[in-house]
């Protein structure tokens, strides 16, 4: 769809026989105006149960490459996803003299959207988490890895049955020798497999990162973790031949007997059909010292300047410098600390099963501020007055205390709207030794990030605090990358600055999809309710009978009022594929959920 357009999504759930609900969550898009469109159960809007429909309807914010996923359970892991891509035209994409957009090929189109996730196993992916909270480490880890749903191997197994194989067609990339191809790279992984992205013996040029453009940086690797986006441009200068596109794993998905490798492709025009030539296990390139874009931080401090070919997604250049008002001290300065907690009487029953005798079968817990999340027992944006008083914020708690004892509350910072925030965030990693990464997303907001590195293995919250405050931390102020997801090392930090001037609820969350369902969640509120986005009138209620003021069915969800045209007139072509940016354009689009679909 093109940048103006307006999105109408039906959404019909016909998981009957699963008994389960289902929300969507539009990843990347700010929902200035329509917080109520952000598809966070419990928070935003009530889930959508068996039978009934929701009308998702906005118009996507920002331009680039986005998606769209449940944010219910663990159904991310089992295939609820797709891409949403918001195209620019000529006029307003600073990127898009980088790449053709007539290509000799059938669909004469000169982009290419790449989903890499993996594949765990078992029969959902709510089984294989609970196997592996008790015992069975390595059941939920994955074996293989696809690419736009696909793989030369993909392994189910269950308990019972042991493994089964099945072998599908790869995806392939047919690109023209002379032309200049777009990949969007998506990462939507459910357990930590951070993918390197490389194509044998082509150069990458990384133009945009979480949909929002970067000064060309060429590489020859790029690094996904779980919900970042990458578009990179590939010239098709080698020769006519077929060659491996990868997205090899890395952590604990690439530990032996582990390898979600995941591969595809790019067949010049011309050539045979055969697989390409090689290894699928590691990059191929012409380059004695390969450039890694979004490189991983070691298990060693301060790497940030000392590792050859690494360029850190701090590193990375905006095409636009970052306002001047943000370029000053701060409003406010928020501090989230993040580790993981030992003993959780959640999984580990004190009294029939306590840690001290399953601690070599249980897992960590995720959290920040020592908190884990839980989410109210009804949307806060829409019953403010029904759970007045039922949050927490960390300066209400002993967070020393929950070092020991897990501490369980709906947390929720609350920052004044039109306020500037600096939200540094800090791995301490006291409990993983600073072996473990948390890809961090945010929604309603892109940020600037202004700074990144590893300090050490441990890193605690009061000396960031300190170091900060003195200056210690070297900021890049004049031109850093817009993100909205962001991984932050063991032992290390992340800096976000911006401007909290788009009021609501907004999710702030791991995207590991385990630890987000642990607890490692918050609330960002950004303003007062007065400030908040006027809710639909026949905006659907936690029942079938019930909606807002009267005017729905309840069975029938969703805005049905409208909320005007847009303004605007540019009718310049926004993509090859020949989409005009029209003023009013809507684009309607039904998905009919089944149980089928996603085991």
């Amino acid at each position: 769809m093109c940048e103006g357009d307006r999105l109408e999504v039906t959404v019909t759930n016909m998981m009957f026989l699963a008994e389960t609900p289902i929300t969507i969550h539009w990843h990347g898009q700010h929902q200035r105006g329509t917080n109520y469109m952000d598809g966070v159960p419990q928070l935003t809007q009530c889930y959508i149960q068996p039978g009934e429909n929701f009308t998702y309807e906005f118009t996507p914010d920002p331009a680039g490459t986005f998606m769209y996923h449940s944010h219910v359970g663990t159904q991310i892991g089992d295939g609820f996803f797709g891409s949403l891509i918001v195209r620019q035209s000529q006029s307003k994409d600073p990127n898009w003299n980088t790449y053709d957009h007539d290509c000799d090929t059938p669909s004469r189109d000169c982009e290419f959207v790449a989903i890499i996730n993996d594949w765990v196993r078992g029969g959902t992916a709510l089984d294989d988490f609970l196997v592996t909270r008790y015992g069975a480490k390595d059941y939920y880890m994955p074996k293989t890895g696809l690419v736009n749903g696909r793989s030369n191997v993909i392994e189910s197994k269950t308990l019972s049955s042991g493994d089964q194989t099945a072998t599908t067609p790869l995806e392939v990339f047919n690109v023209v020798k002379g032309k200049r191809y777009r990949f969007r790279l998506i990462n939507l992984s459910t357990v930590s497999c951070r993918y390197q992205v490389s194509v044998d013996f082509h150069r990458l040029t990384v133009i945009a990162t979480d949909g929002y453009p970067v000064r060309q940086q060429v590489a020859d690797v790029v690094t996904l973790f779980n919900g970042e986006r990458y578009d990179f441009v590939l010239e098709a200068n080698g020769d006519v031949g077929n060659y491996w596109f990868k997205a090899i794993p890395i952590g604990e998905c690439n530990v032996d007997p582990y390898n979600a490798n995941a591969i595809a492709i790019v067949r010049y025009q011309g050539a045979s059909t055969g697989d390409p030539p090689g290894q699928v296990d590691q990059p191929l390139t012409n380059t004695a010292t390969p450039v890694n874009v979004n490189m991983v931080f070691g298990n060693k401090a301060g790497w940030e300047s000392g590792m050859a070919g690494a360029v850190f997604a701090s590193q990375l250049k905006s095409t636009s410098a970052m306002p001047n008002e943000l370029k000053g001290s701060p409003d406010y300065t928020l501090y989230i600390p993040m580790d993981q907690f030992y003993n959780d009487p959640h999984y580990d029953n004190p009294e029939l099963y306590p840690y001290t005798l399953m601690s070599k079968y249980t897992a960590y817990t995720a959290m920040f501020n020592n908190i884990s999340f839980t989410f109210p027992q009804s949307p806060w944006l829409l019953y403010p007055d029904d759970i007045k008083g039922k949050f927490c914020d960390p300066s209400s708690t002993d967070q020393e205390a929950c070092y020991e004892e897990r501490c369980r509350c709906t947390q929720m910072i609350s920052v004044p709207l039109g306020a500037t925030l600096e939200i540094v965030i800090i791995n301490e990693a006291l409990k993983s030794k600073g072996t473990k990464g948390h890809p961090i997303h945010i929604h309603g907001y892109h940020a600037y990030l202004v700074g990144l590195n590893k300090l050490a293995l441990k890193l605690h919250k009061s000396e960031m605090k300190r170091r900060n405050e003195a200056g210690e931390i070297p900021k890049n102020l004049e031109d850093p990358p817009l993100k909205d997801t962001v991984q932050v090392p063991g032992g290390g930090y992340a800096i976000w600055r911006f401007k909290a001037d788009n009021p609501g609820l907004w999710f702030f969350h791991c995207h590991v999809l385990t630890h987000m369902l642990e607890g490692q969640s918050l609330i960002l509120k950004v303003g007062d309710v007065s400030d908040f986005d006027t809710i639909p009138n026949d905006f659907p209620m936690c029942s079938k009978s019930q909606v807002r003021s009267g005017s729905g069915s309840g069975t029938e969800t969703g805005p049905r009022s409208g909320s005007g045209s847009e303004s605007g007139s540019n009718q310049e072509l926004c993509a090859s594929s020949a989409l005009k940016n029209t003023a009013d354009a809507v684009v309607f689009v039904v998905l009919v959920l089944a149980t089928s679909v996603l085991t």
